[in-house]
């Protein structure tokens, strides 16, 4: 025993020794070791501390032209692309000092035998493992034991391909007294893979699988911008910019990302789409002037209330705008691709006719004691600058001048008079009105003025030079023709639209006026979260997916449909027949309800639970109706003691007609002073009720005063506006906007300037922007325009036959 208590204590010196010499223990002589300083140790210590040994660049993400952001901070980082290696060798020098001190701890915990036999007296040594690969186990050396006590080894409990890659390091076991090896120790195994510059799990990849790289990320910039992906790169997680500033253009987002939706876009909504699909090509009109785009493959025409691209080679129509401006002259920038159209009375528009768009809007002063608007009002651009001509009739002399905007800002620069006198009656026009011969000089086209026939004073034709024939002559009421500029094709317009092939001496492509609408769309309504569009056009129910703008069913209808409208929650639509209610499910096409037991239906709306519908009806028994959606059963009749109501709140606990509004419950009159008489043009009448019952507008037009007020049912005046004049042969503006609608649920009201239609915002008391060629229907009382709960979504008949969508965010 004393013998192995000093072989013990001698352990304990030398190993003393060698921490202080920073050489190791062991229990045989070795190579004496140059002894280093504290601050040497420490500094190769810190040198060899980076565990990761980069074999490749980290290719993943790519870091060309590409910026990272951390999370959560808005500092730009750049980082090189050459990553530096660890110095070859360096690990392995640090895990033999390892095995030296794990020798020295062996022997602290007691762990050598107390008597070493005299063979094992000096341990095996670690062999060097140059080829990095574990040493093979040794046969048992009996059948009762593993190893040779004090026996030293390398150990790894990962996979054998995962050794010295990354991470990874093998660490070592003693054999014990009892001829078992110990627990492997100070090894480093392969772990999950984290963003800390560190080849964790170990297969030869840094930093490629960490948990969070690929997720969603929002940076601090603007608009799409902000739409970022989490990537690990510089041991840092970090949000990767995906999406870059690119060209505005209008479509309800921020493409520049610089903070503001579709700015440029000016004053009118943006058309997300027109349904049913495609536009038919016959005109709404006479076409009154053509312009040439400046490519030369199309071409513009413009009528009173549209202007529309044309494809030349195939007559084929490229793009419809619908102007709702009576558009009397234009004038088209071919630099720019801006046109300039010019109403009856005194404003020009601005278009931006490769978005579709109104920009600006320049209106000229409004004369005093004018006798209208004159047709006289025209406008040029010249020199960055729109013009407007002006006139002022006081009886007996007319004054006129011109006023002038900036094309830009749209500012009033001034006026400036002139001397032109009242307009003279046109001279009587030549029988030949135009002339003009083909590039080649083998044709000439001539424009006749004289009586063809009851409907046509103008007429072209077109004769061969070669035969002096006439080999087209056109059957329709003619403005204008001119020979375009491919030398193949004379386009011909007025109340038709004609292109002539010159080569085969055959029309190409005619284009006919529709005539009167035929009134195929009857009734809408939007889904509340503007995803879904619901109309009925003729004898069938058309359901569109707006997000996806995709057709989802077309389901036949046998009754005319009154209006519509949407659940507040469910994919569920009520048709409104004249005596009775239909339920379908827009998601599957399906009819899953009828209501019934009502007659001359009028309104009608789902409740805010979801659970029942409220109709109101225009009989002469008046009454409201609830339903049960899911059973279809009357639950509840209401019979008003007054008059039948024309408008209803959503709830059905406000009522109002031209001259009161009221609770049909409480009887309890919110408010009254409108006119009961039916002349309600010269009367104050109460014209719309919001549908969720929280105001109402009375409005009031006759020769000396036009006024429109919104009052909440307290009474308290919300706006007012109101045009008077002195004289009874003075006219208030024909721009001043008279309500039209209200949206389905309150927050925008439609403005109708003549015949232009405005949105605004009841809610924050501003213009949202014009949606040209909206269409209003008296006679559908409830559903001619339908919204989104949000207000931004818009849906309106055009041309009768169609439905259009708007988006409008406010510009």
């Amino acid at each position: 025993m004393e013998d192995a208590s000093v072989m013990r204590m001698i352990s304990w010196s030398i190993c003393f020794v060698s921490l202080l010499s920073l050489g190791g223990c062991a229990f045989a002589p070795e190579e004496p070791k140059e002894t280093k300083s504290d601050e040497a140790y420490f500094v190769e210590k810190s040198e060899r501390a980076d565990a990761s040994v980069l074999d490749e660049q980290v290719k993943e993400p790519s870091r060309d032209a590409s910026h990272f952001i951390d999370a959560g901070m808005s500092d730009v980082v750049y980082f090189p692309d050459v990553v530096t290696k660890e110095e070859p060798g360096s690990r392995e020098e640090s895990i033999g000092e390892e095995f030296s001190m794990i020798d020295c701890m062996i022997g602290d915990m007691g762990l050598l035998p107390d008597v070493l036999p005299e063979q094992d007296a000096t341990p095996e040594p670690i062999h060097e493992n140059t080829s990095h690969e574990l040493p093979e186990k040794k046969e048992q050396v009996d059948n009762k034991t593993e190893c040779h006590p004090g026996t030293i080894e390398s150990c790894f409990g990962g996979a054998s391909d995962k050794l010295w890659v990354g991470e990874c390091r093998p660490g070592s076991r003693m054999c014990l007294s009892s001829g078992t090896w110990d627990t492997c120790r100070l090894q480093t195994i392969p772990q999950t893979e984290s963003c800390n510059g560190k080849d964790d799990d170990c297969d030869g990849q840094v930093d490629n699988s960490v948990k969070e790289q690929g997720q969603k990320c929002t940076l601090p910039l603007f608009g799409k911008c902000r739409s970022g992906v989490v990537w690990c790169v510089g041991a840092k997680i970090r949000c990767q910019q995906v999406a870059y500033p690119t060209k505005e253009i209008c479509n309800t987002e921020d493409d520049d990302c610089d903070g503001k939706v579709d700015n440029g876009c000016g004053k009118s909504c943006v058309v997300k789409g027109t349904y049913p699909k495609p536009l038919d090509s016959f005109l709404s009109g006479r076409i009154r002037g053509l312009a040439f785009h400046p490519s030369g493959k199309t071409f513009f025409t413009y009528a009173s209330n549209e202007i529309r691209e044309w494809e030349l080679a195939t007559g084929k129509l490229v793009q419809e705008i619908q102007t709702g401006t009576n558009t009397e002259t234009f004038q088209l920038i071919s630099k720019t691709l801006l046109l300039y159209a010019a109403d009856h009375c005194r404003r020009v528009y601005e278009w931006d006719l490769k978005k579709g768009l109104m920009r600006k809007v320049f209106e000229a002063s409004e004369p005093k004691n004018v006798h209208g608007c004159s047709r006289q009002a025209i406008d040029y651009y010249s020199n960055n600058r729109v013009s407007i001509r002006n006139f002022n009739f006081d009886g007996m002399n007319t004054t006129r001048w011109f006023e002038h905007f900036d094309a830009t800002t749209g500012v009033k620069l001034g006026s400036t008079p002139t001397n032109q006198g009242p307009p003279q009656p046109p001279p009587t026009p030549p029988s030949i009105f135009n002339k003009v011969y083909s590039h080649d000089q083998k044709f000439l086209g001539l424009l006749e003025n004289r009586s063809f026939s009851s409907s046509i004073t103008r007429r072209f034709r077109l004769i061969e030079l070669s035969t002096n024939e006439v080999i087209y002559t056109a059957d329709f009421q003619t403005e204008m023709f001119l020979f375009a500029a491919d030398k193949k094709t004379i386009i011909i317009y007025g109340d038709k639209l004609v292109l002539w092939d010159l080569p085969t001496r055959s029309i190409r492509k005619s284009v006919s006026q529709r005539g009167t609408g035929t009134n195929k769309a009857k009734a809408l309504a939007l889904k509340p979260d503007g995803s879904t569009l619901a109309y009925a056009l003729e004898k069938s129910l058309h359901i569109w997916d707006l997000k996806t703008n995709t057709r989802l069913f077309q389901l036949p209808l046998t009754e005319t449909v009154r209006s519509m409208d949407f659940h507040p929650t469910k994919s569920l639509v009520a048709l409104l027949y004249k005596d009775k209610i239909a339920l379908y499910d827009t998601s599957k096409g399906t009819l899953v309800q009828t209501l019934s037991g009502a007659t001359d239906i009028r309104q009608g709306f789902f409740q805010a639970g979801g659970k029942t519908f409220l109709a109101n009806s225009s009989a002469t028994s008046g009454g409201l109706f609830i339903w049960d959606i899911n059973t279809g059963t009357l639950i509840r009749k209401d019979l008003p003691t007054v008059k039948a109501p024309l408008m209803m709140s959503r709830d059905g606990h406000v009522m109002a007609n031209d001259y009161q509004v009221w609770n049909p419950y409480t009887k309890q009159n919110y408010l009254t002073g409108g006119s009961s008489q039916w002349d309600i043009w010269e009367y104050p009448h109460y014209s719309h009720l919001d549908p969720m019952g929280k105001f109402v507008i009375r409005e009031r037009f006759a020769a000396y005063v036009m006024s429109r007020n919104i009052f909440d049912l307290t009474g308290k005046v919300l706006f007012n506006q109101s045009f008077k004049t002195k004289t009874e042969d003075d006219r208030y503006s024909p721009y001043a906007a008279k309500v039209d609608y209200v949206g389905a649920h309150g927050k925008i009201v439609f403005l109708s300037e003549g015949e232009l239609i405005a949105a605004w915002s009841q809610a924050k008391m501003k213009f949202i922007g014009y949606l040209p060629g909206l269409q209003e229907n008296l006679f559908l009382p409830r559903s001619p325009i339908a919204t989104s709960l949000d207000g931004k979504t818009i849906a309106s008949r055009i041309k009768d036959d169609y439905i259009r969508v708007w988006s409008c965010h406010g510009h």
